[in-house]
């Protein structure tokens, strides 16, 4: 296991904690910076994928001190069965990656995170065109509780998932889905950081510097948002998300 000793290597590790909290809250997919900075710092694939969940908690938390206020206006869905059974999915998801190989979703997570990438992009224009659906609650609920799941298992662009569903499936504009997102997907991370902390497959000093970072990053990324229009938000999910399913794709043939 990895331990941060060095300034130099903690210092990175903050760095890297601080970009992808940027990227994470503006495109959903800080796991494209964050995860293969820690696998090229020499972390194991487990122990970064829990200390890149740390992470993820980190960024979550500083958005949601920062845009609380606004998180709570969003009527069309609420927030807290969301956030409840996120939790839920999350804790089954960190069961699950204890239990079994994570290398079973490897060849299906490039391409649920391509179809979800899409789905944000054509989501306003299937709007305009008529062509969108309102899914009753207990149905959006159903899904956001099964990307509780991967959440927690994986997690490696869940956020865009979460953009796609509730671009093609709800009534939500993009910049209430990245308010909503943050709370949601925190609480799936949250449980399941729990699990990975009861099994010993953490190293603290990491995860606590790149946590700090993801803090800070996603403290600001809500003030970034104000100064950028949804269709650039859209392109820059759209351009990351495509590079991510690429990557993890890349990563399953490997």
């Amino acid at each position: 296991m990895v331990v941060t000793s060095s300034w130099a290597l903690s210092v990175l590790v903050f760095a890297t904690g601080l970009v992808g909290g940027i990227v994470g809250y503006l495109t959903g997919v800080a796991s494209l910076v964050t995860y293969p900075a820690l696998l090229a710092l020499g972390f194991p694939p487990i122990t970064a994928n829990v200390t890149n969940a740390i992470n993820n908690f980190g960024s979550s938390l500083g958005s949601v001190l920062t845009g609380w206020r606004s998180m709570r206006a969003v009527q069309a869905y609420p927030l807290w069965p969301q956030m409840f059974i996120s939790a839920v999915g999350g804790a089954i998801g960190a069961v699950l990656l204890l239990a079994f190989d994570p290398k079973v979703f490897e060849f299906v997570v490039p391409w649920l995170v391509l179809i979800a990438t899409l789905s944000t992009l054509v989501g306003p224009y299937l709007e305009r065109r008529g062509i969108h659906a309102n899914v009753p609650v207990p149905t959006f609920l159903v899904l956001v509780g099964v990307l509780g799941v991967y959440g927690g298992y994986f997690g490696a662009a869940s956020a865009v998932v979460y953009l796609g569903i509730a671009a093609i499936l709800t009534p939500m504009t993009t910049h209430e889905a990245l308010l909503l997102k943050s709370p949601v997907l925190g609480c799936a991370n949250l449980t399941a950081l729990l699990f990975f902390i009861w099994s010993g497959e953490v190293d603290y000093a990491a995860a606590l510097t790149m946590m700090l970072g993801g803090l800070l990053g996603g403290m600001v990324g809500p003030h970034l948002q104000r100064f950028l229009p949804g269709g650039v938000v859209r392109w820059l999910v759209g351009i990351f998300g495509t590079a991510l399913a690429v990557w993890l794709l890349l990563r399953a043939l490997g």
